[in-house]
């Protein structure tokens, strides 16, 4: 890895979740930087650099890691994905990022569907560990 921080983006509508998943970061001793988004909608602006973040200087990083929450309002984690996977982005951007279901849900058949969809690498229940963080960026990123 290098000394490039990690990108990684919280997508969730719970303060108190986005909150102790960045201390699990923090405590994971990554160097990592970190976005979150409350809905679906915002994190797909996040992402084209609309609406809200179409104002900045330069583009946001794109992630390393998302972390998305399945129950949310507006649009849901798998209406994201849906909206995620029409992106007009290079196939090989989208292939870079790691997509982590991060949710309440046990459900083994959200668990079955997340898995499904070529875009999400894990299923993790909340709450993020720092030992989960630790273990997908030596699954995933560490060996690029």
């Amino acid at each position: 890895m290098t000394d490039t921080p990690l990108a990684i983006l919280l997508i969730d509508d719970d303060d108190n979740d986005n909150f102790f998943h960045k201390r699990a970061i923090d405590k994971s001793g990554l160097n990592c930087m970190v976005d979150v988004c409350t809905t679906g909608v915002d994190a797909l602006d996040y992402l084209q650099n609309k609406g809200a973040y179409a104002d900045k200087d330069q583009p946001l990083p794109q992630p390393d890691i998302i972390f998305l929450d399945i129950n949310m309002p507006m649009l849901n984690g798998w209406e994201f994905l849906e909206a995620y996977e029409e992106l007009c982005r290079p196939p090989q951007v989208k292939a870079g990022v790691v997509i982590v279901m991060l949710t309440n849900s046990s459900s083994e058949q959200d668990q079955e569907r997340a898995l499904a969809i070529s875009s999400v690498k894990e299923f993790m229940e909340k709450p993020l560990r720092s030992d989960g963080l630790v273990s997908i960026v030596e699954k995933y990123i560490a060996s690029d």
